[in-house]
């Protein structure tokens, strides 16, 4: 196939897909128009002119409730593969949310994309990327020049790196490229896709094409040929996109606007019976300025309400417009009303009432009368509608709620529920959040969800030297080129309140967790591993979106190399604590044998004491007893001395020798 006829292809394509013509103009204008407030349209004159406002704020305060949830790390991740590789895609997830939000203003393109979900049935993404050339300069000190020429030769350093010796360090200057990929929200307006696709996602999808207005300075920088660039027509406006910029001086050639598609279309280019998916530039309408296959098509598609069997789902534009026309006519009735009660017609003698005074309706103001004022001038009667258009414009506040949801109502909702209990609150606040609910997880389920995948793959193929980023607070280095292909899934309870009894829970069963473990049944009903799990999604829920600041994960090797620590100095306490026992118990049973034999010792001196005053006893009774015998001796000696005539003296009794 020539390029020729390749054009001609891509014309067609681009005639018979979808978003083009004058109704999707149409359509697109009419619903920004409304969120402008520039529609309904001008009343008669001299009637009120206010216009209502409801798909402008029911769209704000659907973002503004829908953001916060959308934003927050946890609300996407990659689905793991095992156990083994959780650690692998929480890394993966968050490399992804920090390209998103953290390299990119992500935030601002995803508000962009939700707007136009909104608003215009779809809000799109686009990703590309960037590459320049930085020099950097690395010294080593402590290497030999063989260990240096090795590591050229493994490939190490560029090829042009210049190495050079300066005493015995080892300086390496190399250009090397940088890859930077880009994420940004795309107008609706410029996007083409083929009519027939009756899919949510761009998979498979036989055409899409994006409408661009670049200069010809920036074609020829990214490489096309001049000659060609030069030769195609400028730029004029389709049908369902903005107005051009402010024209082009003639003379500044180089700044001259014209059109160009970015085409993704499958056709058999090498005739093997089997399309491969093509990237492909057409400038203006004939010139295919670049031909290339690709992997995959680089935007992400997401919408708030879906429609069944449809790429573009449904806005609150076509939910509530006529809304807004209703509540419009009927607050420029009221003002008008209100406006005729402050300035009510008169009927009046004209021949006897001064004209002048008669149209002065400033209050106070005289009214001048040539004779009896009744009679000659009469009040007309008007009916007060000012009840009727205030319960109108509720029943119209009500619909409004129930077709776009209660984003807007819940900005006031304190006032409507003073006085409620807790349950009653949590009730009424969960009832009024179901809309707006689901406008957030069908974003986060289609837009969110394909642009994490997006930049996943986009990151895998775009990207092959390692990326530094800052991860929980910390740098790490991220391989993309490593990674394998990924699925994603959408965390379920994004809005506020259900974040709230989310937290509310994760606290339940974190004190329940630190109950067992601290009355002996951790490893039996819970353990670090789940007790970290639940302080984490207590963090997510909590809108804390680096658990790892606060928390550490027991399975990291941190963790082990920690718990290791811990473990041994417990071990060494533990065995400190034995030393100190048994230490403690040697000088009890010291201090007891001592106080046994200091009662021994007392009890052996009490019994010879004993012993001794017995017998000290016994030698004063044997003492006196030999007194004794030698006082009868000695009497008896005297008797005999004296004669037989002195009488002797009784025998002793028993027991007194």
């Amino acid at each position: 196939m020539d390029r020729s006829e390749l054009a001609s292809l891509i014309r067609s394509e681009l005639r018979l897909a979808a978003n083009v013509g004058d109704d999707a103009a149409a359509t697109d204008l009419l619903a920004r128009r409304y969120y402008e407030g520039s529609l309904p349209g001008q009343p008669a004159p001299g009637r009120s002119t206010y216009v209502s406002t409801d798909i402008a704020d029911m769209v704000e305060a659907t973002v503004a409730a829908s953001v916060p949830a959308l934003m927050v790390e946890a609300v996407v991740e990659a689905r793991p593969r095992g156990s083994e590789d959780v650690p692998q895609s929480r890394l993966e997830t968050a490399a992804v949310h920090a390209v998103l939000f953290d390299l990119n203003d992500g935030g601002i393109a995803l508000q962009g994309a939700l707007r136009d979900a909104l608003l215009r049935r779809h809000g799109w993404m686009r990703a590309w990327h960037e590459t320049r050339e930085e020099v950097r300069v690395r010294t080593f000190e402590g290497v030999t020049r063989e260990e240096v020429s090795q590591a050229a030769a493994s490939g190490a350093f560029a090829e042009d790196a210049d190495i050079e010796w300066k005493d015995e360090r080892c300086i390496v200057t190399e250009t090397v490229e940088l890859t930077r990929l880009r994420v940004m929200a795309v107008d609706p307006a410029r996007l083409r896709w083929s009519a027939n696709w009756q899919r949510a996602t761009l998979d498979g999808i036989p055409f899409f094409a994006e409408h661009e207005l670049a200069s010809v300075s920036e074609l020829i920088e990214r490489g096309y040929p001049r000659t060609i660039v030069e030769s195609l027509p400028d730029a004029k406006v389709e049908a369902n996109e903005l107005p051009l910029p402010a024209p082009v001086p003639s003379g500044n050639k180089a700044g001259r606007l014209v059109d160009t598609h970015r085409c993704y279309y499958r056709y058999d280019s090498d005739g093997d019976g089997i399309v491969e998916l093509h990237r492909i530039v057409l400038g203006g309408e004939t010139h295919i300025l670049d031909d290339e296959i690709v992997g995959f098509i680089p935007y992400a598609q997401g919408v708030a309400i879906l429609s069944p069997h449809s790429l573009p789902g449904v806005s609150l534009y076509d939910r509530l417009w006529p809304v807004q026309n209703a509540k419009t006519r009927a607050v420029r009735q009221w003002l008008d009303n209100a406006e005729k009660a402050n300035n009510s017609r008169v009927a009046a003698n004209r021949r006897l009432v001064d004209s002048d005074s008669l149209s002065n309706t400033r209050p106070w103001a005289p009214l001048l009368v040539d004779g009896p004022v009744e009679g000659n001038v009469r009040e007309l009667g008007m009916v007060d509608v000012g009840p009727s258009m205030l319960g109108l414009c509720n029943y119209l506040d009500k619909t409004r709620s129930e077709r776009g949801g209660a984003a807007l109502d819940l900005q006031a909702a304190a006032a409507q529920i003073a006085g409620e209990t807790a349950a009653g609150i949590e009730r009424q606040y969960s009832v009024r959040e179901q809309m707006a609910t689901l406008f957030a997880v069908t974003m986060a389920e289609t837009l969110l969800r394909n642009v994490y995948s997006l930049i996943h793959r986009a990151m895998r193929e775009w990207i092959r030297e390692p990326l530094t980023l800052e991860l929980g607070g910390t740098f790490a280095d991220v391989r993309p080129g490593e990674w394998l292909p990924r699925e994603w899934r959408v965390k379920k309870g994004l809005s506020l309140a259900d974040r709230s009894r989310k937290r509310l829970a994760l606290e339940s069963v974190i004190t329940k967790q630190e109950a067992l473990i601290q009355g002996g049944y951790n490893g039996v009903l819970t353990d670090p591993a789940k007790y970290y799990a639940a302080v984490t999604d207590w963090c997510f829920a909590a809108g804390l979106d680096v658990p790892s600041r606060y928390f550490t994960d027991p399975a990291s090797p941190d963790a082990q190399q920690a718990a290791d620590a811990n473990a041994k100095a417990a071990k060494e306490q533990s065995m400190r604590q034995e030393a100190a026992v048994v230490q403690a118990l040697r000088i009890e049973a010291t201090k007891v044998a001592a106080d046994a034999k200091a009662k021994q010792g007392e009890l052996g001196h009490k019994y010879w004491q004993d012993v001794l005053d017995a017998e000290i006893e016994m030698a004063k009774l044997g003492l006196a007893s030999v007194k004794e015998e030698q006082a009868i001796g000695l009497a008896r000696s005297a008797q005999a001395t004296r004669g037989a005539e002195t009488p002797a003296p009784p025998a002793p009794r028993g027991g007194e020798a």
